[in-house]
């Protein structure tokens, strides 16, 4: 698809070079008749390129605009919930606070501390081959400015590793690119939308012919059922994401001590859920580098879990610019020594904060994980530090925990958010702590 991109920006190009080489051509030939004619052909040559091309750009952009506007709609949600129930019936659905979420919840076999060693095993450095097709490409268009790094290296889920319980032990992980994770997950909400549309208010059909209708989701599956295919999907690269629910006490003021959470409204301009409610940070498994960087040294040092979490925490809770994009090329170790985070490890050390693995949310809208953390900070220094969004967010809040309540009910929330509450409520420390006792029986 880039390689698409630069050649129709070549093509806009030698389309300006051709009418003046014409036109010299003609000149020498034909004098200033011939100039005249060249200069008609051209303009409306010209005028029906870009028309045309001005035509295209904004059908993708009117298909967009009614993609994510219909899909935040309360009737579009309730209708695709029904439909995921419906499909993923042998897994256990998201379900707090009174609602269900398009999401499912798959348990760790324990709680894992930081920094979670052998919960990720990277098993290829190599990027698969892959090539879009017309439907494939048609949604890389529709994301239009949204998809920012088509090439950035990240690590897409292959194969996860259950105990007889059915509870994650481990995670093996390829190198795969955001087009590819693009082009065979994300492109599933789009298919259900486009279903959606399709049905026009009628009910859905058997689950075999849903899925028939669902190309690239039944291609997902591969005849199988949703466990078995969230686990090890077929011919797909579901990036990994990582997201965590932060939870601190505030000390500030002259009142009592009160605990809160880190939520923000997702902006407009995001890949994912524009305008929803979600716990932060939360963001993609990638290499922190460049989309152009090809030394498999760097790949490999950016394979750490828990380095890429802690610099979603950085970048989204406290806009540190440079660790949204590696520009100077900054050792990705270099994440652990500064003060925002230096500070949260050295709290863990001492104990007077937890960062722990407990368990995975998986988007049922685009079949990707979500490896979910809990970080609760009893040190000062957090409540203390000023929390400011980056451009992913519109707004980040903290409110006191008593509090979400009231933003669950009244907001649009990423099921995944949904899902790491839900976790968080079962967690012992949280318990402990009586944090989330208001939530619990919920």
């Amino acid at each position: 698809m880039v390689e698409k991109i630069e050649r129709n920006e070549l093509f806009k190009k030698l389309i300006t070079l051709i009418p003046f080489l014409s036109a010299i051509l003609c000149f020498i030939v034909q004098g200033w008749i011939g100039l005249l004619f060249v200069f008609i052909a051209t303009f409306i040559i010209m005028l029906s390129y870009y028309s045309y091309h001005y035509i295209c750009i904004n059908r993708w952009k009117y298909n967009a605009q009614e993609f994510f506007s219909i899909t935040a709609t309360s009737h579009y949600l309730d209708w695709q919930q029904k439909l995921l129930q419906l499909i993923y019936s042998d897994l256990e659905i998201v379900s707090i606070l009174g609602k269900k979420y398009p999401a499912a919840i798959l348990r760790a076999e324990t709680d894992i501390n930081y920094p979670f060693t052998g919960l990720c095993n990277l098993h290829s450095l190599d990027i698969p081959s892959f090539e879009l097709d017309k439907k494939q490409n048609q949604f890389v268009k529709i994301l239009g400015k949204s998809l920012k790094a088509p090439k950035m290296k990240g690590f897409a889920l292959s194969k996860i590793h259950l105990n007889a319980e059915n509870k994650t032990k481990s995670f093996d992980a390829i190198t795969i690119t955001q087009i590819q994770n693009i082009a065979t997950c994300h492109i599933l909400e789009w298919e259900l939308f486009q279903y959606y549309k399709l049905l026009n208010n009628k009910e859905f059909d058997s689950i075999n012919e849903v899925l028939k209708t669902l190309k690239y989701r039944s291609y997902y599956h591969n005849n199988r059922n949703g466990l078995s295919a969230i686990v090890g999907p077929h011919k797909a690269f579901p990036l990994i994401s990582v997201q965590a629910l932060v939870i601190f006490k505030d000390s500030r003021g002259m009142g009592p001590n009160v605990w809160r959470v880190v939520i923000a409204k997702r902006s407009k301009d995001v890949l994912v859920k524009p305008g929803f409610f979600q716990f932060i940070p939360a963001g993609g498994f990638e290499v922190f580098g460049n989309q152009d960087d090809d030394v498999d040294y760097l790949v490999k040092k950016g394979f750490n879990i828990g380095d890429a979490v802690l610099r979603e925490y950085a970048e989204e809770i406290f806009n540190i610019e440079e660790f949204q994009e590696n520009f100077d090329g900054r050792d990705p170790y270099s994440i652990r020594s500064h003060p925002i985070t230096s500070r949260l490890i050295e709290a863990i050390k001492k104990k007077t904060a937890w960062f722990e693995f407990i368990g995975t949310i998986f988007d049922l809208t685009v079949l990707r994980p979500e490896l979910s953390f809990l970080i609760i900070i009893e040190d000062d220094f957090f409540c203390k530090s000023e929390l400011l969004s980056n451009w992913e967010s519109k707004n980040i809040m903290s409110p006191k925990v008593d509090e979400i309540k009231s933003i669950f009910s009244n907001n649009i929330v990423h099921g995944s958010s949904a899902g790491i509450l839900q976790l968080s409520t079962e967690n012992k420390k949280i318990q402990k702590l009586g944090i989330l006792s208001s939530l619990e029986k919920s």
